[in-house]
Formats: C-alpha cells, structure tokens, sequence
C-alpha cells in the first residue's frame, strides 16, 4: 500500500499545457490598429486616379482580360500588396507570407479572409504594370511621404 503524503498538497511547476483559448474568438477584443504610416497609406490609397491608372494597365494583360477567364485578383488587393512590398522593401515571396500572418495586413490590403496571391502571380500582376503607371505610383509615394506623412 502506497504511502499517502502528511501535510499540505505538493506544488506542481510543470505545467502541461494553457487552458484552451479560441483565438479567433478574441479577435473583436484585440486592440488592432494600422501603424501611422499604414493609416495614412490606407486613406491615400482610396484615391480613384490611382486604381483607374493599375486597373487600365491590368485590363491589358491579355486581349479579352476583362471580360474571359477567371475572377482575378481585385485591383485594389494587387495595389496595396505592392505599395506593401516597396514600403517595407520586402521581396515578393516575403510579401505572400507577412500578409498571410498578419491580421493588420490582410485588413490593409483588403484581402480580409480570403487567400493571398501567391508570389508568382503578385510578379506577374507586377509586370502587367506599365512603366508610367510605376512611374506615376513612385512618384505619388515619394511625394506622399516627403510632404504628407506624419513625422513622429
């Protein structure tokens, strides 16, 4: 017969796991919010200029590419996967993966819940992109952060 311990129940400092927590059911009560830079990208980015100059470009990828085929990637989640990928100097593939972890960048980017384009096709959106329209994007970007972003 096993010896019953005298006294106050031992502690025990291993733990085998948490309790378990739906993350996805917290999410409402996450404090999330855009890093500056993002709040501010996020308000230009709705400028219709902008999205009639990367939608004409993406309508001439192929003769019928407006009409045939499948449902594309929307202009507006292509524009601001690459306005993501040249502020913060990512390649394409790290792109696919930091918006597909982050709950900010899936919101930025407006993809919400839906899947990510991969890499390959964020190159190939890319190079659909005539050089003027990049030209016109630098530019707007380049002239959006030198005057109009808050500097903290």
């Amino acid at each position: 017969m096993p010896k019953k311990p005298t006294g106050p129940e031992p502690i025990i400092m291993i733990v085998d796991r948490y309790d378990p927590v739906n993350l996805f059911e917290l999410v409402p009560k996450l404090d999330l919010e855009f890093e500056p830079e993002l709040a501010h990208l996020d308000r230009l980015l709705d400028d219709d200029e902008l999205f009639s100059l990367v939608k004409a470009d993406l309508l001439k990828r192929y003769p019928n590419s407006g009409r045939l085929g499948r449902h594309s990637t929307p202009v507006e989640v292509v524009l601001r996967m690459l306005v993501l990928k040249r502020l913060y100097n990512f390649s394409y593939e790290q792109t696919e993966r930091f918006v597909n972890d982050s709950i900010v960048l899936r919101q930025f980017t407006r993809l919400y819940l839906e899947r990510v384009p991969d890499d390959t096709t964020l190159i190939r959106w890319a190079n659909a992109i005539g050089s003027q329209t990049v030209r016109t994007l630098n530019e707007w970007a380049s002239s959006t952060a030198r005057w109009s972003w808050p500097i903290a």
